[in-house]
């Protein structure tokens, strides 16, 4: 159980770093930035979303058990939507950096 939750302390002091990195690449259009924090929140997410899978197939008999399940996945419907935000951002920054050269060719 300490190495869990070492583990856990880890991620998410790496998980909080990463979100004053994205807030920084986001002031500084840079979205190199933005990645650390996409791909720990999307891992977040994942566990969500695996959590709710082990909850309600181990208990479903459990109606109170139902609806935790309900509710982490209505939470996870929510970090959803703010990774979709950051990334739609993401998309943003990318296009912006694109280079405009159209090749005419005669």
């Amino acid at each position: 159980m300490q190495i869990v939750g070492g583990f856990l302390i880890c991620y998410f002091i790496a998980l909080i770093i990463s979100a004053v990195f994205m807030v920084v690449g986001i002031k500084k259009m840079n979205r190199g930035l933005m990645i650390p924090w996409l791909v720990g929140f999307g891992l977040a997410i994942l566990f969500q979303l695996i959590f709710g899978l082990w909850l309600l197939g181990g208990y479903y008999i459990y109606l109170d058990t139902v609806f935790y399940t309900l509710v982490d996945w209505l939470w996870m419907a929510y970090n959803i939507y703010c990774w979709l935000v950051v990334f739609s951002q993401y998309q943003i920054f990318e296009e912006m950096a694109s280079p405009n050269i159209e090749l005419l060719w005669p």
